[in-house]
């Protein structure tokens, strides 16, 4: 399988690939906290989930820095949390949101449970409650190596030996991932970088701009690697 991703930053008539793991597994979770609501100026009285839900965010990061080999990256990100109503209010629920991210499929498969062991017992210290829900959004992006190779012999037709370029392994998620679950694959980003660096932004950004002549290269470039590819299939 081939597949391809517009890049804002890489320069235009660049491809570049990567080889083995090169985009992250993501998932998104969900944290609720319940507690028990109380007047701020008698917190012994209610259960604070604001406290608990800090308490918590910190409790996850152990998980990275040391439940997970270092030689596999990983992140947990906690991007929003949401609790309390008003300023003399004891907080009696709060809910958090984030993702992970890793490079592993081991490491992938355990996190659920590991978060949700430090979830329910770090609340249960603060005498709260909580649950996680845990959503798979995509999987570890595989781009086989010799099939890459290949892949990148034929970018060089296209555009030239010294704009095929070999790149690191990124964080973000591609559903493209599910193919790479079933077939050798390789992953392109097709670089579309406007010559104006005043306009340049990155990914998801709301000011991002492509320079549409990278649209001709893609085409060529999906050409080219189906060619090649066959053409080995025939050899074999």
């Amino acid at each position: 399988a081939v597949g391809m991703h517009i890049t804002p930053v890489l320069p235009l008539g660049q491809v570049s690939a990567m080889e083995g793991e090169c985009w992250a597994a993501c998932d998104r979770f969900k944290i609720t906290v319940h507690g028990k609501a109380s007047h701020g100026a008698n917190p012994h009285m209610g259960h604070d989930a604001l406290v608990a839900a800090s308490a918590i965010v910190l409790a996850l990061q152990p998980i990275i820095s040391r439940e997970t080999n270092p030689n596999a990256a990983a992140v947990l990100t906690i991007g929003s949390i949401v609790s309390g109503s008003r300023f003399n209010i004891v907080a009696g629920d709060a809910v958090m949101e984030g993702t992970c991210r890793t490079f592993s499929r081991e490491v992938h498969a355990a996190l659920p449970e590991q978060m949700k062991r430090v979830v329910e017992n770090v609340a249960i210290g603060y005498g709260c409650t909580a649950e996680l829900d845990f959503e798979v959004l995509t999987e570890v992006l595989y781009s086989d190596p010799e099939t890459t190779k290949t892949g990148m012999k034929s970018v060089a037709k296209v555009v030239g030996e010294e704009n095929a370029v070999l790149a690191a392994p990124q964080m973000i998620a591609e559903d493209f991932c599910y193919y790479t679950l079933h077939a050798k694959s390789v992953f392109f980003n097709l670089g579309a970088r406007v010559a104006d660096d005043s306009k340049v932004f990155p990914l998801h950004s709301d000011h991002v701009v492509f320079d549409e002549n990278a649209l001709e290269i893609g085409i060529a470039v999906f050409m080219q690697t189906a060619i090649d590819l066959l053409d080995e299939l025939n050899q074999a």
